[in-house]
């Protein structure tokens, strides 16, 4: 009986679809004024009514009015009774669902069994794209971000990647765990590659380079490892670099163009090495980037033949702590190392190095706001201070990419159900081009990168799943 009252119920869903006019409204808003589910009187009773004039007559378990007629019309409700007394239970009862709001479609649902039954023919909110419709149904037409799935597969491990890169041919993105493992996959998300790296119980950071995929990691001896993953199966045996006596307690690789940089932390120093990433060979000796002792957190970024750039904090682990901030030319020569936020109560620092506009960018949060600095990269002097997002929870993960002309800004925090989310925001030398907006709901940790047919792309792993989604993040402008 019940299936046959299902179909039924489908019969006046799929009726009803055919003449709507597309006017649909959000679930629930067919829904009757509210009655008393239990009968209030029995048989033929009668009332005097309750302001003393008139007598009510019991009509199917209802008072009816007080002039003594016949009763009010008592509406059916969704709830498995009979309201109206024709022996019936819930007969007829259908209402809209869903939306109407941009791309989405409204449907119809039927009462089942005392229960609204699923939405049928809804066409709900999906992934906004650069055509001129709001896909995600918010009122919004092409806003930011622009992105979608790409790819989805196993993870071999469980914790987010710590780096993702793309390096021309594909994507690579390094996972850190016991052991790690390097995975690559194509520009449509098919897993290309996955291998297995080694027991390294500290980061394995990448860079793209002219011959390439560049890596690095710190053994747990504290040596400094350099190695290269060419396209065919052979590529060059990791191998030391710098220092023999070395104990680095932190590693960052820039890479992407003839000479790449390594960059540890010992004995609190940050210090640096350029390299040729054909062969692993320094080109000239290792030399500290200036600042005192007891740095952490090192970023680094390649800018050209300018040579390099580096950010870090000063403090005891993740005490907060002012950021500093030097350079490098590609001599291998340090220069102009000053705090370029002497009184902030840093958690994590970012870097990033601008050719285009001759300026360098440091990220800096407190773990409740995110902010950029802006240095001149010839003065070597802080030029201003954007606020980019306050009011966050947890933030953590600073990435700082660009794109041309275009600073892109993303980290993790806490989202609104109290999940991890990645956050961003776009700026040029004028301030920021668009508000936060959300990427994608993260796990543990998260990894950005500029490049590739999409444009952006952002990797996380959740549950036992590799994640990413890209896109363009903004829509191109009409020409």
């Amino acid at each position: 009986m019940a299936g046959v009252r299902w179909l039924l119920a489908l019969g006046v869903a799929s009726a009803l679809a055919a003449c709507d006019d597309g006017e649909g409204v959000e679930p629930g808003a067919a829904d009757a004024e509210p009655v008393d589910a239990a009968p209030a009187c029995a048989g033929d009773e009668t009332r005097p009514c309750p302001g003393g004039v008139g007598i009510q007559v019991c009509v199917h378990g209802h008072w009816g009015p007080c002039d003594g007629g016949e009763p009010d019309a008592i509406a059916e409700r969704c709830d498995g009774m009979d309201e109206d007394g024709d022996g019936a239970v819930d007969e007829g009862l259908v209402e809209p669902c869903g939306s109407a709001e941009g791309a989405c479609v409204p449907g119809l649902r039927a009462c089942l069994d005392g229960a609204w039954g699923p939405c049928v023919g809804a066409v709900g909110p999906g992934d906004e794209s650069c055509d001129g419709t709001d896909e995600d149904c918010d009122g919004a037409v092409d806003e930011a971000p622009i992105l979608s799935p790409v790819a989805g597969f196993q993870a071999p491990v469980v914790r987010g990647p710590d780096r993702l890169v793309w390096t021309g041919r594909a994507y690579a993105a390094s996972m850190p765990g016991y052991p790690n493992w390097l995975v690559r996959f194509a520009a449509d998300g098919t897993l290309w590659r996955s291998d297995l790296i080694g027991r390294v119980p500290l980061t394995i950071d990448l860079a793209a380079s002219p011959v390439g995929l560049t890596m690095a990691w710190v053994e747990r001896s504290g040596a400094l490892m350099f190695g290269l993953s060419g396209w065919a199966e052979a590529g060059l045996e990791p191998r030391p670099v710098g220092p023999e006596a070395v104990r680095a307690s932190e590693l960052r690789l820039a890479g992407e163009t003839r000479s790449t940089l390594v960059a540890w932390v010992a004995d609190g120093q940050p210090m640096g090495l350029v390299i040729d990433p054909a062969t692993g060979d320094p080109r000239f000796d290792a030399m500290p980037l200036g600042g005192p002792a007891g740095a952490v957190g090192l970023s680094v970024a390649n800018n050209g033949e300018d040579g390099f750039a580096a950010a870090w904090r000063i403090g005891e682990g993740d005490a907060p702590a002012p950021v500093w901030f030097a350079r490098m030319d590609n001599s291998g020569e340090a220069i102009a190392a000053f705090e370029a936020v002497p009184d902030a109560v840093a958690t994590e620092a970012a870097v990033m190095a601008d050719y285009y506009i001759d300026t360098y960018a440091v990220a800096w949060t407190d773990g409740e706001s995110v902010r950029i600095v802006r240095i001149i990269r010839g003065a070597g002097q802080v030029a201003g201070e954007d606020l980019i997002a306050e009011g966050q929870q947890g933030v953590h993960g600073l990435q700082l990419l660009r794109n041309e002309s275009i600073w892109a800004l993303f980290w993790q925090a806490v989202g609104l159900d109290g999940g991890e989310v990645v956050r961003g925001r776009l700026l040029d030398r004028g301030g920021p081009l668009t508000d936060v907006f959300d990427v994608m709901p993260a796990g543990e940790r998260f990894a950005a990168t500029h490049g590739g047919p999409g444009g952006y792309t952002f990797a996380t792993i959740r549950g036992d799943r590799f994640e990413t989604r890209g896109g363009p993040i903004v829509c191109p402008a009409e020409e």
